[in-house]
């Protein structure tokens, strides 16, 4: 019920699943005071070369990078060396894969530099983390067309309805569509119900 208004939905069982793990596992990732993402050793510290004014202005802001998992330290000119990483970035795939790791390095070594200048970026998620959260929270949600129980839908919406974003799913995918509303149906007579619902109303509401 909306202001009076009774609205059938339909969930994607997918979208809702993911973003339900999204969520978790963001939680997951994080210290227990919800600060500083959790890192993990690298098997071998790895390096990377860097022009010099890239590996300096990294080094003044060891701190912030050390929010987000990561500490390095320098092994000579243009070079740093990397000794850990998020835990979210080491899968069991990629734990022995430098080329991938790397990757993922520059890309989170970039989108923290980027940011740090920006407005309550101290809250922001670098967007090479957010990817690696929301692909493990992809790959082990519900599939499309899994048969669920009742019971296993209920859990499901009551534990969508906890979440801090529960109209998209972690790629942005829409969890919940309107189909139809139920009140319009009761109002009118069974002989006009070709009349067509207010869908505009309902995309004012923000419910797509």
């Amino acid at each position: 019920m909306f202001n009076k208004m009774k609205i059938l939905l339909m969930m994607d069982q997918h979208a809702v699943h993911e973003r339900i793990r999204y969520e978790n596992l963001l939680l997951r990732y994080k210290a227990q005071n919800g600060g500083e993402l959790l890192s993990t050793n690298l098997r071998e510290p790895l390096a990377i070369k860097l022009p010099t004014e890239a590996c300096n202005l990294l080094l003044r802001n060891k701190i912030l990078l050390k929010k987000y998992g990561v500490n390095l330290g320098s092994l000579k000119e243009n070079t740093l060396l990397i000794r850990t990483v998020p835990q979210c970035l080491i899968t069991n795939s990629n734990h022995c894969n430098n080329k991938k790791i790397l990757s993922k390095i520059y890309g989170l070594l970039n989108d923290i530099l980027t940011k740090r200048n920006t407005t309550n970026h101290a809250n922001m998620i670098p967007l090479t983390v957010h990817n690696a959260i929301a692909s493990e929270a992809c790959h082990g949600a519900i599939k499309f067309g899994d048969e669920l129980t009742l019971d296993q839908c209920l859990y499901l919406v009551k534990l969508l309805k906890n979440t801090k974003f529960p109209n998209r799913c972690a790629h942005g995918r829409p969890t919940v569509v309107p189909v139809m509303e139920l009140s319009e149906l009761e109002r009118r007579d069974t002989k006009k119900c070709g009349k067509k619902l207010n869908f505009a109303f309902l995309k004012s509401r923000h419910w797509m």
